[in-house]
């Protein structure tokens, strides 16, 4: 091989192996003989070189060499730093991989004329090449044309004889990223998680001179311990037993403790059916814990 080897064209590429591989079989078709990555890094005859020897590797075999540019990730600017509102680079858009993009402005610094830019899909700018015409590949034969025509100009042998070149290779655009669904920032939640003990209370009527059931339930995320009820001394409501339920288990689960109905008794004062009951526990860590859980014995 020559120190130019006017049919060797060096690729970088990103991780769409579909496209990579159709590039390098559209470069044979057109006489030209493709290398990549490891082939360079072989060439500079070490085994950890830095990327620019890579690069001085691939420009001392090769004639030009391409960049293809295909959507492989999806990124934004950090409203934070964008200029207004309306700064484009704040909206989340597709865009070609980093080292891509960090390779391809290392060639153009090096020889911007044997630097060839391709972009299959709709991939974002990138500020190294703004303003730099990048050859829109696709499956007609006027862009194949486009690809091959940049290639000659930076000197390489390209033979464009019969029409195989007219088809070998698929570069029908990638599909858009985020399978059908709108590209964007992940908004926090605004709901607030459960807290830790989270009393709710459920009345439930016997009728007629039965005892009635209230059910103590706790939506927290953890047991409440040593819980005690407290209700007004209007309140239609009142312990049949007042006692001190030992443990209320979390994650909406309940207690059922036995309450009389004072609102029924027969010469006794008015009663509320609605109204506040203060409920006091402790948590798993040993803290004191109150709640005003309203009920509503009507409800």
């Amino acid at each position: 091989m020559s120190a130019t080897d006017p049919r060797v064209v060096f690729v970088v590429h990103g991780r769409n192996d579909n496209l990579r591989k159709s590039m390098f079989e559209f470069l044979r078709s057109i006489n030209l003989k493709p290398i990549e990555w490891d082939e360079a890094i072989r060439m500079t005859g070490q085994g950890s070189p830095y990327i620019g020897t890579v690069l001085d590797a691939a420009f001392d075999h090769a004639t030009a060499i391409v960049v293809l540019m295909t959507p492989d990730e999806v990124a934004y600017l950090q409203p934070r730093y964008g200029h207004g509102p309306n700064d484009p680079e704040t909206n989340p858009a597709a865009q070609a991989r980093p080292n891509v993009l960090f390779e391809a402005g290392m060639a153009l610094g090096r020889d911007e004329k044997r630097t060839v830019l391709v972009e299959v899909g709709e991939v974002r700018e990138f500020s190294d090449v703004a303003g730099r015409h990048a050859v829109r590949l696709r499956n007609d034969v006027a862009s194949r044309q486009s690809l091959a025509n940049r290639l000659l100009t930076a000197g390489c042998d390209v033979q464009l004889g019969g029409s195989d070149w007219h088809t070998t290779g698929d570069f029908t655009p990638p599909s858009p990223p985020g399978d059908g669904l709108a590209l964007g920032r992940r908004v926090p939640s605004t709901s607030a998680s459960r807290p830790v003990i989270d009393f709710d209370l459920q009345y439930v009527n016997k009728g007629g001179n039965r005892i009635d059931k209230l059910r103590v339930i706790n939506r927290g995320i953890e047991p409440a311990f040593d819980v005690r009820l407290e209700a007004p001394e209007d309140a239609g409501i009142s312990r049949y037993e007042n006692t001190v339920i030992p443990k209320v288990p979390g994650g909406g689960k309940s207690v059922t403790i036995d309450v009389l109905n004072e609102a029924r008794m027969m010469g006794g004062p008015d009663r509320r059916s609605a109204f506040d009951i203060t409920i006091t526990a402790r948590t798993q860590a040993g803290e004191f814990f109150t709640q005003d859980v309203f009920l509503d014995m009507n409800g």
